[in-house]
């Protein structure tokens, strides 16, 4: 007998648990980085590194992150989920 394999993925681009979701967030192409709903950056990297890294996770994925400081005080901070948001 021949069996297809299949993992289910789940689609997380839009959210029905009031949590942010990849649709909340704007792509800066010029600045190279997604802002949040506050208009707050989210980068790749926010220091440079004497070794170049690749910033692909081994699941393919790169993940852009806030500073600590701007998401400390924000308003929208209980809506923005579980996790970090991966792109």
């Amino acid at each position: 007998m021949n069996y297809e394999l299949h993992i289910p993925v789940m689609d997380k681009t839009t959210r029905k648990d009031g949590a942010l979701s990849r649709d909340d967030f704007e792509w800066d192409e010029a600045a190279g980085e997604y802002r949040c709903p506050a208009g707050n950056q989210l980068r790749i990297q926010w220091r440079d590194y004497k070794m170049p890294r690749s910033r692909v996770t081994s699941a393919g994925s790169i993940i852009y992150r806030s500073r600590t400081t701007d998401c400390a005080t924000c308003s929208m901070k209980e809506k923005r989920g579980p996790n970090t948001i991966v792109v």
